[in-house]
């Protein structure tokens, strides 16, 4: 359990909108009694019972993400063992997806093979590496109303100060985008032409080898992902009289912004491609060398941007004496 409260005078006047109120109406009850024991879990947008009371050591998850905002509602919080924690925390399987790095473009063509008395020629240029994924956004998380007439014990009498209820109602954190790919690699030069000797039989060597072309650079590494956005907190708005109210601002709320997710990162150069092959000597024909193998410059270390940060939840207070309406 968190060891800060919010004190009640963080607590800001708020709004119970008139289509949450018509909707809270037309849920369906849980009965006089929803008892909360170990860990359970309530997938509906309005739980409502007459009575919700957490046994020692429990927990409530509220995992609806499909609507706006969510609802607890009750004519009585109790808790059967003031001295144990209990916790409500509003929740969703969701988790960022982790996306890997897009995988570098084919090797470009080698050069083709020269003619007599040419050189090889270039190779092809690596293509540049594709760009990475970009993370995903977190969903947002809805706001959380918690309509409750009176806070008592489990013999109904009200609860003083020390309320050993834990909210938890944090924002997603985004997920994280890709490394960009690294860039392809360079294509090798073609083969120089070969050399040729003389047509007659005393004659020497008519043309020398021709040298092989310099090999294709590398590409340049993709350009990473931006990171997702954070979720903020979830806004809370607390519903009832003035004495059910002010015990529940003595709860712990833990109600933070998730993480951002973080911008990847640019991929690597591809390699170089190599030189041709000087042509071939025949007889006594000698020359030619090698294509020259390029240094692919480097594609810069850059980051993408991080995602947009969250907020932390705002909690809010409704006086409202006639909750008794809703059953």
């Amino acid at each position: 359990m968190p060891d800060y409260n919010i004190p009640v005078l963080d607590i800001k006047p708020g709004l119970f909108p008139q289509e949450v109120q018509e909707a809270i109406n037309a849920a369906m009850s849980q009965g006089d009694l929803f008892s909360v024991n170990g860990i359970r879990a309530f997938g509906g947008q309005v739980l409502k019972a007459g009575v919700v009371t957490f046994q020692p050591n429990s927990k409530l998850i509220l995992n609806d993400y499909e609507h706006p905002w969510v609802a607890i509602v009750m004519n009585q919080l109790q808790f059967v063992d003031t001295s144990k924690d209990a916790t409500l925390k509003l929740t969703v399987d969701w988790q960022p997806k982790i996306y890997q790095p897009p995988p570098a473009p084919p090797t470009s063509a080698k050069g083709y093979k020269a003619g007599v008395t040419q050189d090889g020629p270039r190779g092809t240029d690596g293509s540049r590496g594709t760009d990475g994924q970009k993370g995903d956004d977190a969903p947002s998380a809805p706001k959380l109303y918690i309509v409750c007439g009176g806070v008592a014990d489990k013999q109904s009498q009200p609860i003083p100060a020390a309320l050993k209820l834990s909210v938890i109602a944090n924002g997603y954190s985004g997920s994280n985008g890709a490394n960009g790919g690294a860039g392809g690699a360079g294509g090798d030069g073609g083969d120089g032409g070969d050399g040729e000797m003389g047509g007659g039989l005393l004659d020497g060597c008519r043309h020398s080898a021709s040298n092989g072309g310099g090999g294709g650079l590398g590409g340049q590494g993709g350009a990473g992902g931006r990171g997702g956005n954070a979720a903020s907190g979830a806004d809370v708005v607390l519903v009832g009289p003035q004495d059910a109210w002010v015990a529940l601002s003595y709860a712990a709320f833990e109600i933070n912004p998730g993480s951002v997710g973080q911008g990847g990162y640019a991929g690597a150069s591809g390699p170089s491609g190599r030189g041709g092959a000087r042509g071939a000597h025949p007889g006594s024909c000698g020359g030619g060398e090698q294509g020259q193998t390029p240094a692919t410059p480097p594609t810069p270390h850059d980051q993408a941007p991080h995602g947009a940060e969250g907020r932390i939840g705002i909690i809010t207070k409704v006086i409202d004496n006639n909750v008794a309406r809703f059953f």
